[in-house]
């Protein structure tokens, strides 16, 4: 672990062209080009993202684009997935798949730096050298300096993309060194030059003279060293019948792990060397179980070696003073259902405090002997889905259970551990489908909940329905009692679709239709949406139904020669999406079909549905811009691989292009699927909350 803080500034070596991570114009750089390898080889972790602290839930950062001030983005960054630690003193800097977060010692996540920030993708590494902050990631190594909170870009020539992949650093005082997908890398800072070293899939450390690696992928395991004067790697240890997972080091000791091979019955091994010329050893740590496994190591600069276990059904972390001899060990137990042995350790050099990470960050306490959250344990720290937004709050989905999220006080107040499939805002009462259908087998529960959000009490009730329902969108109720539910029954080879009321004090429903549904032109083909001028609109193939809740009366409001997909009502005109991707508005005057839209242009999918924001239309269209092949010498078929570029379009009713927002102006993390509008905001979720406001 070389962290040296006095060392010169990398970033201030002119030598290698420093360029803008995203350009103004829509051609793919290099360092998009390498995250849609990664996404290829299956390395992009996707998922929902959340951040929080002990005060507060989270802290929004508010970007205004240079086109237009009264325009920004609002984000809310997750804080899961950790990947690495570096410590500045009150800070620590963190790298996670949300980007780098920036901690403070008094449990407060005080920023998050994304693309939009200038960061090129996910953060994946992060050491301090002298005032300046390193960040490698999945598109290359970005440089923060703190006191301008601005990022500066350190590049290879050769922007292979697998080499721009930054796994692990270290810094000897002259290179900064890196594992990449492509290998052990280094970075000279005296002459600018990038050196390849091959040794894949492997962990390093550094000394003066050497740099020591093991090579998980290797046939014949060996621990490496590398002589920095004359470039020659040579054989430094093999262990018969074992895989070494782990090494580390400081500027006395090496150490490192092995498991058995495949087959053997034995237990993990460590063993250490001094620096520079001593012999490798073992060290047997009095540790009792079968075919007991070392997880993670760390050697820090007390000469104490931290390593993660599982024995006798419990985490724990070991330590070992390699000068005094003595042992101690901790046990760690687990975070929902997440095992604190699976991620790194970083013995804090500033506390008493060991921070471990995995999907989360937590800490031992030394002194009390307890590990804890970093962030307060009741705060959700990823975001699933977002289900329906109201007046400056948003129903979502977490990893702590459904809840509502309060953007404006950046406040989270949980409704259920358990998550939802839908939910309708209605006034005062949010309606959740809480069903649990099982398994494959099927033989769960159809369950509606009814949260009021006065008093913060959740009732549920068990529906007596043959099958699982679906809410009416967007529905106005007189009484919080009643909510319109559609449901689909197949039985016999005969499908029948059925809307009703049900009453939930009374637990009574009421029939309002109930159509035979088994061919295309009768059956509901999407969801069902509610209508103050038009009563509850429902598509099929043939066109678009009104049924009116009061006389029951279910007629074809208009036809079509498409399938409609998706609806939305803004005043008098209905705005229908086609299964072939065109917008088209009904009525206003006007009953007749007028085409809006086409999906135009090189395209990897059409939108599937669209929302209604301040007078304009929404949706997401997917554009490929280019192919490529990164070498066979990675293992990549020859056919290569398309990049895509995210983009939001905003129209005018009368087809005209409001605004197009696209991933490569620094909203890369932004998918813009499923958006959800409120009337001030389009909501997105996507490593934790996005939002586009004007």
């Amino acid at each position: 672990m070389n962290e040296n803080t006095n060392n010169k500034d990398i970033a201030s070596q002119n030598s290698v062209p420093l360029t803008p991570i995203f350009p103004q114009k829509t051609k793919p750089t290099p360092v998009l080009v390498s995250v849609i390898v990664l996404a290829v080889v299956g390395l992009i972790v996707g998922g929902i993202y959340f951040f929080s602290d002990r005060s507060e839930l989270g802290k929004q950062s508010v970007i205004p684009t240079e086109k237009d001030q009264q325009e920004k983005w609002l984000y809310f960054s997750d804080f899961y997935d950790i990947r690495d630690i570096a410590f500045d003193n009150d800070v620590l800097w963190i790298a996670s798949i949300a980007g780098l977060h920036k901690y403070s010692r008094q449990g407060n996540l005080e920023k998050t730096y994304t693309a939009v920030n200038g960061l090129p993708t996910v953060a994946t590494a992060v050491i301090k050298v002298g005032d300046k902050i390193y960040v490698g990631t999945q598109g290359g190594v970005a440089v923060l300096n703190p006191s301008t909170d601005k990022f500066d870009y350190l590049y290879d020539k050769t922007n292979h993309a697998l080499n721009g992949n930054i796994g692990h650093f270290e810094y000897d005082g002259i290179k900064l060194w890196m594992t990449t997908f492509g290998g052990l890398r280094s970075f000279d800072t005296i002459t600018s030059e990038w050196k390849n070293y091959d040794h894949r899939d492997s962990d390093f450390i550094t000394s003066d003279k050497s740099v020591f690696l093991i090579e998980r992928g290797n046939s014949t395991p060996v621990i490496w060293s590398l002589n920095k004067s004359t470039n020659q790697w040579n054989q430094e240890f093999q262990l018969a019948d074992y895989e070494w997972m782990y090494i580390d080091g400081n500027n006395k000791y090496v150490v490192a792990t092995a498991d058995p091979k495949s087959g053997n019955k034995k237990s993990s091994v460590l063993y250490f060397k001094m620096l520079p010329d001593g012999a490798w050893s073992e060290i047997k740590l009095p540790i009792a179980g079968d075919e007991l496994r070392y997880r993670k190591l760390t050697i820090g600069e007390d000469d104490k070696v931290y390593l993660t276990y599982r024995g006798n059904n419990e985490n724990m972390l070991a330590i070992y003073d390699l000068k005094q001899k003595e042992f101690n060990q901790y046990a760690l137990g687990t975070f929902g259902d997440v095992d604190a042995t699976q991620g790194s350790i970083y013995p804090d050099p500033f506390q008493r405090k060991i921070w471990l990470s995995s999907l989360i960050l937590t800490y031992l306490d030394l002194d009390t002997k307890t590990v804890q959250y970093a962030l307060a344990p009741e705060r959700p720290l990823r975001f699933n889905n977002m289900l329906v937004a109201r007046e400056g709050r948003l129903v979502v989905n977490t990893n702590a259970g459904i809840g509502i999220f309060n953007y404006q006080t950046s406040s989270f107040e949980k409704i259920s551990n358990n998550q939802a499939s839908e939910a309708e805002w209605v006034g005062d009462t949010v309606w959740l489908n809480l069903s649990d259908m099982g398994g494959m087998d099927g033989g769960g529960e159809i369950k509606l909940g009814k949260y009021n959000i006065n008093s913060k009490t959740l009732e549920v009730k068990t529906l007596e329905l043959e099958q699982p329902f679906s809410f009416v969108k967007n529905q106005k109720s007189d009484t919080s009692n009643e909510v319109f539910l559609t449901s689909q029954i197949y039985d016999k080879g005969k499908s029948t679709s059925k809307v009703v009321i049900f009453d939930f004090e009374k637990e009574k429903f009421e029939f309002l239709l109930e159509v035979d549904s088994s061919s295309l032109s009768t059956s509901f083909n999407s969801e069902a949406l509610y209508s103050e001028k038009y009563g509850i609109l429902i598509n099929t193939k043939d066109g678009i139904w009104n049924l009116n809740p009061t006389s029951k009366e279910y007629k074809l409001l208009f036809s079509t020669s498409f399938m409609p997909i998706f609806t939305r009502v803004l005043s008098n005109e209905v705005v229908v999406l086609s299964d072939a991707g065109a917008l088209y508005k009904w009525g206003g005057g006007n009953n007749s079909l007028v085409s809006i839209w086409n999906f135009q242009g090189p395209q990897f999918n059409k939108p599937s549905s669209f929302e209604i924001y301040k007078n304009s239309i929404a949706l997401k269209s997917i554009e490929q811009l280019t192919q490529f092949n990164p070498g066979s010498d990675y293992g990549f078929g020859p056919g290569g691989y398309s990049f895509y570029l995210n983009k939001l379009v905003l129209l005018n009713f009368d087809g005209s292009m409001l605004k197009t927002l696209d991933s490569s102006n620094g909203m890369m993390q932004v998918g813009f699927s499923n958006a959800l509008s409120d009337g001030t905001c389009l909501w997105f979720v996507e490593r934790g909350i996005w939002a586009y406001c004007k």
